[in-house]
C-alpha cells in the first residue's frame, strides 16, 4: 500500500501521494504550533497505522511464500521504501474433480516501511513503521462446471503495528514532541469472493481470475491519541494467465512455465490516504509436479513479479506449494 503517510496535495496534481511525510510536514511548518497542525499530524499517523495493517493483504500473491520490495517516488528529497513478507499455508479437502471442496488458509505477514525525515531541519532522522499479521480462515471451492469455479472465503487477521522515530533532538527543540513512537493492535475481517476460469488447449492452460476482498480494520488497543484503527478498504484484483506444460523434466518431475498479468483496483481507506487508484503486476514462473512419494505436496512453483503504476514500483519473489 503505501504511501499512507499523508502528504497533502500541495497543488501538485494527484501524483503527490500520501506517503510523503517530508512534503506534508513542509506544508505545515508555518502553522506548526497551531491546533490545525496537530490535527494534521494525527491524520498522518492514523492513516499510516490503518494502511500498515492491510499492506500484506494488498501486496502479496495468494498462496505464495513471497518477499517483496517497493518504492514510492516522492517529489521531495526522500522516497518512501517498504518491504513485505508472507508465509502462507493452505489445504483443499477432497479430489480436484469434486464439485465442492472445503479449504482452510492461514498466513503470517510482515510489513516494514522506512522514510527519511528532512523537513524539521537538522538533525535529520528516520521514521519506521512495522507490522506483524497472523491470518486464519477458510471457504469453499465450488466447481460450477469444467472450466468455471467460485470461491467465497472469510478470514480473520490479528495485527500488531508500531512506529519508531530515530531523530535526536533536545527536549527544548520546538519540534521534539511532534513525531511520536506508538504501537497498536487490531483485528481485521477479510471476506472475499473469487471467480476462476480455465480453458485447456493442448499443452496450454489459459486462465482468468477475479477476486474482490473487503478489509475491515477494528482497533483493539493502542498507546497514542494519534491512532484510531477503524477503517474500510476494498481491493479488486483481475488477472489473466497462461500456463504451458512442457515435455521437459527436472529430476524426473514434469516442468511447466507460466506468466500472468494482473490489475489491482483500490478503494476506501487506502484511497483516502491518496495512494494510487490502481497498480499492475506482471509475473513469470515455472511449476514442478512432484512425485507421489512427496505427498501431501502436489506441486510447487517459483515466480518473480514486477509491480508498477506512476510513482509506485517494486518486485517480489515467490515460492508456492500446493497441498
Amino acid at each position: 500500500m503505501y504511501p499512507s503517510l499523508k502528504t497533502g496535495r500541495l497543488g501538485q496534481k494527484n501524483r503527490c501521494r500520501n506517503w510523503l511525510l517530508a512534503g506534508f510536514i513542509s506544508m505545515l511548518l508555518p502553522a506548526i504550533f497551531q491546533t490545525a497542525a496537530q490535527d494534521a499530524l494525527a491524520t498522518l499517523n492514523n492513516n499510516v497505522a490503518n494502511d500498515a495493517v492491510s499492506a500484506v493483504e494488498v501486496f502479496s500473491a495468494g498462496n505464495t511464500v513471497a518477499a517483496g520490495s517497493f518504492r514510492y517516488d516522492n517529489p521531495g528529497p526522500s522516497d518512501v521504501k517498504f518491504n513485505t513478507f508472507k508465509l502462507p499455508l493452505s489445504h483443499k479437502f477432497g479430489s480436484p474433480t469434486n464439485g465442492f471442496r472445503p479449504l482452510i488458509e492461514s498466513y503470517l505477514g510482515y510489513f516494514d516501511l522506512k522514510q527519511d525525515i528532512y523537513s524539521f531541519g537538522p538533525p535529520t532522522g528516520e521514521l519506521r513503521v512495522q507490522s506483524w499479521t497472523g491470518t486464519v480462515g477458510g471457504g469453499v471451492d465450488w466447481r460450477i462446471n469444467d472450466w468455471l469455479s467460485l470461491v467465497p472465503r472469510f478470514m480473520l487477521a490479528y495485527s500488531h503495528v508500531w512506529q519508531t522515530i530515530d531523530r535526536d533532538v533536545p527536549p527544548s527543540d520546538p519540534t521534539s514532541g511532534l513525531l511520536q513512537d506508538w504501537n497498536a493492535n487490531a483485528l481485521s475481517l477479510l471476506p472475499s469472493l473469487e471467480l476462476k476460469a480455465k480453458w485447456t488447449l493442448g499443452r496450454w492452460d489459459l486462465g482468468f481470475d477475479s477476486r474482490y476482498t473487503y478489509i475491515r480494520v477494528l482497533g483493539l488497543n493502542d498507546n497514542s491519541a494519534l491512532i484510531n484503527l477503524n477503517s474500510d478498504s476494498d481491493v479488486w484484483r483481475n488477472e489473466v494467465s497462461a500456463h504451458f506444460q512442457s515435455s521437459w523434466t527436472i529430476f524426473a518431475m514434469p516442468l511447466g512455465f507460466y506468466t500472468s498479468f494482473a490489475r489491482h483496483d483500490l478503494a476506501g481507506q487506502i484511497r483516502h490516504s491518496d495512494f494510487v487508484e490502481h497498480f499492475y503486476e506482471a509475473r513469470v514462473g515455472f511449476t514442478v509436479l512432484v512425485p507421489t512419494w512427496a505427498k501431501p505436496v502436489r506441486d510447487l512453483d517459483v515466480s518473480a513479479a514486477y509491480y508498477f503504476e506512476g510513482p509506485l514500483s517494486g518486485y517480489s519473489l515467490g515460492l508456492g506449494l500446493d497441498f
